[in-house]
């Protein structure tokens, strides 16, 4: 029979990857010793899926270390992320889950997940959204961030946001994020002369650098609970909401 050297190959990493910390030797072994290449590569014909199920336990590996590193992230941020005091709010103002989305007005994907969050709003009084801003697509996306700080300080956050993410398309301009806030009654140009202070630029700086710490380099991410959500998951989302939700239940329940 004719061995492909690919199947060759692959077989050692598998192996490697299935001996741990015993990989090194193994694969010593493999690349030098005939009976033994001959053996694996035997076994790997007559059980192909060994390949795959190997590959499944490294990703499921490396994914639950990972998650166990945002986990250690979010303890060690907590006050940062959920609690700095000046980043907007959605929902209940004493909710007993709390979400903390970063995000970026001119976000496609951000576009995408603003009506899940919504919705949360509307049907779960549970519910707190900590509204991390983060305008990562340039000056539009500063000015659009700064109209948002000025909405909070007038009351009108979440109908801002809400108007935005609706009329505004996935990387609107200027003059497109200015139409949106007149349809809600609103001057621009009074709007960005509030958004112009030394508090929303701090509290702009605080959220790159905290984005740094916690692993975030675009946008939407959204902390719930010790749980980080990269991208526009809106299933990982729910479940990580459900999973709060259960959670403090619990604990309400136990005392």
């Amino acid at each position: 029979m004719v061995r492909s050297p690919k199947l060759w190959w692959l077989a050692t990493a598998v192996v490697a990857v299935l001996a741990g910390s015993f990989g090194a030797l193994l694969t010593y072994a493999l690349l030098f010793n005939a009976g033994i290449k001959g053996a694996v590569i035997n076994y790997i014909d007559r059980h192909p899926d060994v390949i795959s199920a190997a590959l499944d336990a490294q990703q499921a590996k490396q994914a639950a270390q990972q998650q166990s590193q945002d986990a250690d992230l979010i303890r060690a941020h907590r006050a940062e992320i959920f609690a700095d005091g000046t980043s907007p709010t959605m929902g209940a103002a004493k909710g007993s889950v709390v979400i903390a989305e970063f995000f970026d007005f001119r976000c496609p994907y951000c576009k995408s997940t603003a009506p899940e969050l919504e919705q949360l709003v509307r049907h779960d009084r549970n519910v707190k959204i900590v509204l991390k801003n983060l305008p990562i697509l340039g000056p539009d996306s500063v000015y659009a961030a700064r109209l948002g700080y000025a909405a909070a300080r007038m009351g009108r956050f979440t109908d801002f946001y809400t108007t935005l993410y609706a009329k505004v398309p996935p990387d609107g301009d200027r003059a497109s994020i200015d139409r949106a806030v007149r349809s809600m009654g609103l001057n621009p140009a009074a709007l960005y002369e509030e958004g112009q202070t030394k508090e929303i630029d701090a509290s702009l700086q605080r959220n790159f650098r905290l984005a740094a710490s916690l692993g975030v380099t675009g946008t939407p991410a959204l902390v719930v609970g010790g749980k980080l959500i990269l991208g526009a998951d809106n299933a990982a989302l729910a479940a990580a909401v459900d999973a709060a939700e259960r959670g403090t239940s619990s604990e309400t329940h136990g005392q």
